[in-house]
């Protein structure tokens, strides 16, 4: 509407850009947003169909990061648990003067 005192006005649309406070430029320097409503969105999209391919897929590809720790961790294991049974074992040698 038509306004008698258009200083701060003007200086406000100036700093803000031409727009108000609170609301987002819809095309800023050619770049284009879209968004949509939380309610339109489906949470659950691929979950079944592209979810344990893509899954399947990120662990192959990060396996040259988080494998020789696995295969370091399942070496040691290996080791400890036999040097345990191998500590568990009765020596026949102290039980020979038994009668």
């Amino acid at each position: 509407g038509w306004c008698l005192h258009k200083g701060p006005q003007t200086q406000k649309n100036n700093i803000m850009g031409g727009h108000g406070f609170g609301t987002l430029v819809r095309n800023s320097r050619g770049i284009m947003t879209f968004t949509m409503s939380p309610f339109r969105q489906n949470a659950m999209a691929g979950v079944f169909t592209k979810g344990p391919v893509k899954f399947i897929r990120e662990k192959v590809a990060d396996l040259p990061f988080y494998g020789p720790g696995l295969i370091c961790g399942a070496l040691l294991f290996k080791y400890g648990t036999d040097k345990f049974e191998e500590n568990m074992r009765k020596n026949p040698a102290d039980y020979a003067n038994d009668e």
